[in-house]
């Protein structure tokens, strides 16, 4: 059973993984496999996490966690608690997600998982980031890239670089995320993470666009959109064309800048990105009112007063 419910788990198919690892747990409690009851517990919580229900997560994680700790299970135990602390991360409490991150990671130290530690410390970095206290952010990210670094993980390496480069840009240190975000682009092309180049591409567009630097903003930007398109990462290209046309509105184009927001919208609208579709709107609407366009500044406030901005319409329609 939880090998069905993987299998369906790795398809992307939740609903038929949440029903296997059901039937497994309950399968497993039925015979007394405390440990093959506590996995399928940490199936379910892994699949209601992909689903985006917090609640659900925790709720399963904890179920884990306390058979995990009846049978001394230290590595069901570690696993457990690192899902407790992504779970309540995604709720936004930053200071749970960081309690359970540490008691994960002594777990993980205790048995020997450096791979575990790792990842771990990038969660504990990542809570830290978004608390605001940049200085242990950068402290656990670096402590994380190191770590990576010895156990040959190319992947959680950049990403941990890319967590320093994000982190310094959000300290207003533009020099400093280039820097890192150099680094993190050279091991993403090295093992051919194109999804990763893109958005450390559109990272370093914006730290260059944060030093005043249109012209290398906007070069990284295109080259960010071009390597989105080539993925169809529609996502990826939204948010390279909306940086475009951010920099084209400061530097006093504001044209040029509505085209690339249209385009922007639209494919955030065929996305569902709602959070982005409404700052997009805004920003056209703004921009509406410099270039004196009247009937696009009352369909942008138009869609912006709308109940559901998510809704494709069209500016002839």
């Amino acid at each position: 059973m939880g090998g069905i419910a993987a299998a369906h788990a790795s398809k992307g198919d939740v609903a038929k993984a949440i029903e296997f690892y059901d039937r497994a747990q309950a399968l497993n409690g039925e015979i007394g496999d405390k440990h093959g009851q506590a996995s399928a517990l940490g199936g379910l919580a892994a699949a209601h996490a992909k689903k985006g229900d917090a609640d659900k997560a925790i709720e399963f994680n904890e179920k884990g966690l306390a058979l995990s700790v009846e049978i001394g299970d230290k590595h069901g135990q570690a696993s457990a608690l690192g899902g407790l602390a992504a779970a309540h991360a995604k709720k936004g409490d930053a200071d749970k997600a960081i309690e359970f991150y540490e008691k994960c990671l002594a777990f993980r130290v205790e048995i020997g998982d450096k791979r575990g530690q790792a990842s771990t410390l990038g969660g504990i970095a990542a809570a830290h980031a978004k608390k605001g206290d940049t200085d242990k952010a950068i402290e656990f990210y670096d402590r994380a890239q190191a770590l990576n670094g010895e156990i040959g993980d190319k992947h959680g390496q950049a990403s941990a670089l890319g967590g320093i480069a994000g982190t310094h840009a959000k300290k207003g240190d533009a020099d400093k995320a280039i820097e890192f975000y150099e680094k993190c682009l050279a091991l993403r092309v090295e093992i051919g993470d194109k999804h990763g180049q893109d958005s450390t591409l559109c990272g370093m567009a914006a730290a260059h666009a944060k030093k005043g630097d249109a012209d290398k903003a906007i070069e990284f930007y295109e080259k960010g959109f071009a390597l989105s398109v080539e993925i169809g990462d529609k996502r990826g290209q939204a948010s390279a064309l909306g940086g475009m046309a951010a920099v084209y509105a400061r530097s006093k184009n504001p044209k040029r800048a509505i085209e690339l927001y249209l385009k922007a919208l639209d494919l955030n609208e065929q996305v569902g990105n709602r959070p982005f579709i409404g700052i997009t709107l805004r920003q056209l609407s703004r921009l509406a009112s410099t270039v004196g366009d009247q009937k696009l500044k009352r369909w942008c406030d138009d869609r912006l007063k709308g109940t559901d901005i998510s809704t494709r319409k069209s500016r002839t329609s």
